[in-house]
């Protein structure tokens, strides 16, 4: 008895798969078109962003005064309808456009799109890093490397530095290297590595990099390319206590506008909205 009442059950039971199934399949797609158009919107968000990026490193930074104030330029790009920026029509609806359009009060949403904004700010900083010598290229088309070093003291003293040394080290240079020098003959033109060797005796430490073209210091130079703001001290070579004082002198040099600059990015990156 019991045995036919569990049968009579289990066939009851029988298709609320296929009904549940039914039910939710409308949800199913729905959530999936989302999905879809959403990462749709990433994608070309992630595109304008790295768009912006450029044209913010790109930026011609001669025009700007490079001496001790920062210049920063910001780009900003929008996927909507303005007309103060630089600005795309709305990314549409695509595979979303039937979910959407259910309902009366997203008949706004569904014909305006999806919009949303993307803004990169580029700021001129001091060189910390400059690549390998055959990186550099000079506006006359040859290459330039970082061939000359000086004291910090006698590259503050005058607009001719009188201490400039020719550089033995080769390769990528560093705040925080040491340099080997040798004695030039002529003025020299080139990239200049700024040493300081008061912090440990014995040794020349870089703190900073500046330009001289026939022996005159090019103040708030601008490199381009090849050279980055960024620094990673060599933890296994400085301490921090040096790492800190060369970053103090580093400042001082900069604060008086006798370094060279490169741009670095400091980007803000709001999440992709639609509007309402």
């Amino acid at each position: 008895m019991i045995q036919a009442s569990l049968k009579v059950r289990r066939q009851r039971r029988h298709g609320y798969v296929l009904v549940l199934f039914a039910m939710l399949l409308g949800v199913i797609f729905g959530m999936a078109a989302l999905v879809i158009d959403l990462g749709l919107a990433r994608y070309e968000f992630r595109k304008m962003q790295s768009e912006t990026d450029r044209d913010a490193l790109d930026s011609p930074w001669s025009e700007y005064d490079l001496g001790t104030e920062i210049p920063e330029i910001r780009v900003i790009k929008r996927r909507e309808d303005t007309e103060d920026l630089a600005t795309e029509p709305p990314l549409p609806w695509y595979f979303a456009r039937v979910p959407l359009s259910t309902s009366s009060e997203h008949s706004d949403l569904l014909e305006s799109g999806i919009t949303f904004q993307v803004d990169s700010r580029a700021q001129a900083r001091p060189v910390m890093m400059i690549g390998a010598p055959t990186g550099l290229k000079d506006d006359d088309e040859h290459w330039i490397e970082v061939g000359y070093a000086c004291d910090h003291n006698s590259w503050l003293a005058s607009d001719m530095p009188q201490n400039v040394q020719s550089v033995v080290t080769s390769g990528m240079l560093s705040v925080g290297d040491e340099v080997a020098t040798t004695a030039i003959d002529g003025p020299p033109t080139g990239y200049v590595a700024i040493f300081e060797d008061s912090i440990e005796s014995g040794r020349k430490l870089i703190v900073g990099f500046g330009k001289v073209v026939e022996g005159h210091r090019q103040d708030g130079y601008f490199v381009p390319r090849n050279a980055s703001a960024t620094w990673f001290p060599p933890s296994d070579v400085l301490d921090k206590a040096i790492a800190d004082d060369l970053l103090v002198i580093r400042d001082q040099l900069h604060e008086s506008g006798v370094v060279v600059l490169t741009p670095t990015l400091a980007s803000s990156l709001p999440i992709p909205t639609s509007s309402e």
